[in-house]
């Protein structure tokens, strides 16, 4: 499969597996994802609700608590973009859950914009 940010096909490498789902990075621009790449109705199955607060498939025990921690790694994953390349370039965070990240890019100098397949991190983000 040709990677869906690169468009590369230059292979993957695994990480980690998650049920039938094996998470995978692009040997060519590192981007990571889920292998096989799930039907819109299995992801929402897997990043359901329970995933961010009963551990299920791997996920959190409760996400929402642990918002400093996500805040500490968005600002981590950030620096590693480094400066904001103009004032008001847009950062996308694909699978935001509740835009922990999304708020630290706002704070950088971002516009943040965010997608997830789950309902209620989609609500936390748009509350936020």
């Amino acid at each position: 499969m040709q990677c869906p940010i690169c468009s590369a096909d230059a292979g993957t490498t695994p990480h980690l597996t998650v049920g039938e789902h094996e998470y995978v990075s692009c040997n060519a621009c590192g981007a990571v994802r889920l292998d096989p790449f799930p039907q819109p109705e299995d992801a929402a199955q897997l990043y359901g609700d329970d995933y961010f607060t009963a551990a299920a498939y791997g996920g959190y025990a409760d996400y929402p608590a642990d918002a400093a921690i996500h805040r500490r790694n968005g600002r981590a994953r950030l620096r590693k973009l480094g400066p904001v390349p103009k004032p008001g370039a847009v950062l996308v965070d694909v699978g935001c859950a509740h835009g922990f990240t999304l708020q630290e890019a706002a704070a950088a100098g971002w516009t943040p914009m965010g997608v997830d397949v789950n309902a209620a991190a989609r609500c936390a983000v748009e509350a936020a």
